[in-house]
């Protein structure tokens, strides 16, 4: 809300490259795997213990950003963390339930997004999702690509990504987000303005040749690794 410009400080803390620094104090850890770990991190440090609401979200966070700790960043430093929040009491495996047991219609949702994916021969999966399938399924655009872990499990591949269509002032555009187990998509996604860290990044209000673009800049780094 509004208060935040009644602050005397900006400080910026984020583990993501810092193509964008700002504030009076900056704490940016490219190497941390969320800023949950950061945070945990410190008050580890510090010797504070949150109560057990605080370490619930902190250990959302980490489970989130680092896809229950399968990301190429996650480090002994995050499973650290992990347990330092561990002590505070939080119900662990109910928090991975909250976070990634289907509802029905989830379930349906995840059979569509498995159908209908495109699979390029270069390791990289994607999909697009209308605005008609999102209202089928009563979703935002954020919603329906937070989705994207419905591919995310596959050995074969290399990368993937979803994008979804949006309606800006009568104008088609695509939304997207990207994922990867090695290849640097946060640099694919700046090309576009886009950001991130190097296995999972976003993009935002592209056109039909520019989505097709990023996957095409997919493919090609997928294809050197090979």
């Amino acid at each position: 809300d509004g208060r935040y410009a009644l602050a005397r400080k900006i400080i910026k803390i984020d583990h993501h490259p810092n193509y964008d620094p700002y504030g009076n104090e900056m704490f940016v850890h490219t190497e941390a795997a969320a800023v949950c770990e950061i945070l945990a991190t410190w008050f580890q440090e510090e010797n504070i213990r949150p109560d057990s609401l605080t370490a619930s979200y902190l250990y959302k966070g980490l489970l989130t950003d680092t896809l229950s700790f399968s990301t190429g960043n996650t480090t002994c430093n995050t499973l650290k963390a992990a347990a330092y929040l561990a002590e505070s009491g939080i119900d662990i495996p109910g928090l991975s339930r909250e976070l990634f047991d289907l509802s029905m219609d989830e379930f349906r949702l995840s059979a569509m997004i498995r159908s209908t994916v495109v699979i390029e021969d270069c390791g990289v999966a994607h999909l697009c999702m209308s605005i008609d399938d999102q209202k089928k399924f009563n979703l935002s655009g954020s919603d329906a690509r937070g989705h994207i872990d419905e591919i995310g499990h596959v050995k074969d591949f290399r990368a993937w990504a979803m994008f979804t269509e949006r309606n800006a002032d009568g104008i088609i555009v695509y939304d997207g987000s990207l994922r990867s187990k090695e290849i640097a998509v946060n640099e694919i996604a700046a090309v576009y303005g886009g950001g991130g860290h190097r296995n999972a990044a976003g993009v935002k209000g592209l056109s039909r040749e520019e989505m097709d673009d990023v996957v095409a800049r997919m493919c090609i780094s997928a294809e050197k690794q090979l």
